[in-house]
């Protein structure tokens, strides 16, 4: 995932800081970037063209010319795991990422400002403001029917018409074994399990009672399913075939209400002020605990994964309260200030607060804390990347020393996952000419 950050007006050229700790592997441009497979991808200055570069060494890996002549449209790359699809207005083309074969190019839906090409856990998605289909990412083929909601014309103000597709909604939820999760509304909104290998829908539930697609769920086995309502009642569903397992009731006064996967213990459920952990297929309850109010909590060891920036569901917490996966016993009570931010992360978690960042352990004690822009964060396996608008800072994960420090604007970057340990690519882009990439690799 790219962090994006504040646009603004053309910036200086951004340089990495005197006491920079990460070395400069390329600097090359790019209309585009993606990582995949150890590579940086990016799409080059010529836009008929896509060039690797290796992210262990900064040597070129490989170029491969796609098209004679630019192609009239926004350009863009997608990656599906060892794939990426170069999607070039509307055509893709299927490029393997370790050699830069190119294995198909199909006509897609044209990439303007109202599509999109979503990938999600291997399934390609055509989102576009009054449609939406599921497709194979290596051939186009669709793998569902197309969802699809009328335009609406409205009179604006100036005395002008506009059209379009408000509050649609088509977004892929992933594969849960061998049904992808779809979330649309047509003709009514609906959660549906579809077989790619039929277009059909296996089995659907009505979501018109549900906030959010964050409020969904599926076990790492795909096995599981859980959606919530307005009332935080939940539902456990068998992903296979739909069929409801076990249920919680809601409650009138709106509040907090988590719930999450805790691999080999069950389902993990905070609905206020009370803690529950479930058997997952049955229900049965293995533990529950009473927390302060406004806290948030989970098994020691079990955050959940902060696909940020959506919402985590542990935001304006006022404290964390650490519990003990096979008891529910409190463990470890850590406040968090007002207008604080409580970012969880698999190896522990973090307290970002504007200008100061603070770590902590599984088990809630303070690792370390500095004196940076901690906002706009992503987090990779041994390095956090934040910040926007003036600079952006590098630090170490766990002892949030300073790596290296980007002043400028217009910048995104990538931290580490596809690119490898230690490596960062920031690119610099305006939207308006060709963009300037930077890959950077940790020195010591």
């Amino acid at each position: 995932m790219r962090a994006l950050l504040l646009l603004g007006a053309v910036g200086c050229s951004a340089q990495a800081a005197p006491a920079s700790q990460m070395k400069l592997l390329a600097d090359v441009k790019a209309w585009g970037i993606e990582a995949s497979a150890g590579k940086l991808i990016v799409i080059d200055d010529d836009m008929l063209s896509v060039t690797a570069i290796d992210a262990a060494t900064g040597a070129k890996a490989w170029t491969t010319k796609l098209q004679s002549k630019p192609a009239s449209g926004t350009h863009d790359l997608v990656v599906d795991r060892g794939t990426v699809l170069a999607w070039f207005a509307d055509t893709a083309h299927v490029i393997d990422a370790a050699t830069g074969k190119v294995a198909r190019t199909y006509q897609t839906i044209e990439h303007a400002n109202k599509c999109g090409l979503w990938v999600k856990e291997g399934m390609c998605a055509r989102v576009c403001q009054c449609s939406f289909a599921l497709a194979d990412c290596a051939t186009g083929v669709l793998r569902s029917r197309t969802y699809q909601d009328s335009p609406t014309e409205y009179r604006d103000l100036d005395g002008g018409r506009s059209s379009g597709c408000w509050g649609f909604d088509g977004w892929p939820l992933g594969m849960a074994g061998k049904l992808a999760l779809v979330s649309v509304d047509d003709p009514k909104p609906h959660v549906a399990g579809i077989d790619p290998a039929t277009t059909k829908e296996v089995w659907q539930r009505d979501m018109r009672a549900s906030p959010q697609t964050y409020e969904t769920g599926h076990s790492p086995d795909g096995k599981t399913c859980w959606f919530s309502n307005h009332d935080d009642s939940l539902a456990v569903l068998d992903c296979a075939t739909g069929k409801e397992l076990w249920t919680t009731p809601g409650v009138k006064d709106a509040g907090r209400h988590l719930v999450w996967h805790v691999p080999g213990r069950g389902l993990f459920e905070q609905k206020r002020a009370t803690a529950t952990l479930h058997d997952e297929r049955t229900g049965k309850v293995i533990w529950t605990a009473q927390l302060p109010a406004g806290a948030v909590s989970w098994p020691k060891g079990t955050a959940p994964v902060a696909d940020l920036p959506r919402p985590t569901g542990v935001d304006d917490a006022l404290g964390l309260v650490i519990l003990d996966p096979a008891t529910g016993k409190q463990l470890k009570q850590v406040p968090i200030p007002k207008g604080a931010d409580l970012i969880p992360d698999p190896g522990g978690f973090y307290i970002a607060q504007d200008k100061q960042l603070v770590a902590f352990d599984a088990g809630g004690a303070e690792l370390a804390r500095a004196a940076v822009p901690a906002f706009n964060m992503e987090l990779g396996e041994t390095l956090i990347a934040m910040g926007r608008d003036v600079d952006i800072v590098v630090v170490n994960k766990r002892t949030l020393k300073e790596l290296l420090r980007v002043p400028g604007k217009h910048l995104s970057f990538e931290v580490e996952g596809q690119l490898g340990v230690g490596r960062v690519a920031v690119w610099q882009y305006d939207a308006k000419t060709v963009g300037r990439v930077r890959l950077y690799a940790v020195t010591n």
